[in-house]
């Protein structure tokens, strides 16, 4: 079977109909944006009834959270490894380490001095092209790096929200 090329023919046929065809849009957009909004308001009640739900809930795993681990801390010595196998679960100690820092030192100050110290490989660098930056370098040095500058005029419109009724009233026409 061959295949056959559609020609797309364009409905709109004047300035007053791409007009039109806006107010369209934005009408469409305003109701979308209400839509979004109830979305979120309902969305945001739902996380809060359940929050609500899941506090009592939290609270009583935290508290026998807290027991197990006063029980298993006086008790220890009697464990025979850092685990103790149990019918519902494992508990026991284990290991952790953990890098801090030494009084009023900051991130920044640390990283100063593992470069003064030569230690670069403790320090983690991210190099990325700055985009802005280069598009602005004349076409010679874009060359040099294997980068062009594409131009091309992109298609645009935006609406007009204010001009559009509220989108209660919207939301039976469309």
């Amino acid at each position: 079977m061959a295949r056959k090329k559609i020609k797309m023919e364009c409905r709109l046929k004047s300035w007053d109909d791409v007009d039109l065809t806006m107010k369209q849009v934005a009408e469409c957009e305003r109701v979308l944006s209400d839509l979004n909004n109830n979305m979120n308001m309902e969305l945001d009640e739902v996380k809060r009834r359940y929050a609500e739900l899941a506090k009592p809930v939290q609270e009583r795993v935290d508290h026998y959270s807290a027991d197990i681990c006063q029980y298993v801390t006086e008790n220890r010595g009697t464990m025979d490894s850092k685990t103790k196998e149990l019918n519902f679960g494992r508990t026991g100690f284990r290991l952790s380490t953990k890098l801090k820092y030494n009084k009023g030192l900051k991130s920044a100050d640390v990283v100063a001095a593992l470069l003064q110290h030569g230690l670069q490989e403790c320090v983690k660098t991210t190099q990325t092209v700055i985009a802005d930056a280069l598009k602005k370098k004349p076409a010679d040095v874009l060359d040099k790096v294997g980068a062009y500058l594409d131009r091309k005029d992109e298609f645009w419109f935006e609406t007009k929200q204010e001009s559009i009724q509220p989108a209660k009233v919207q939301e039976d026409a469309i």
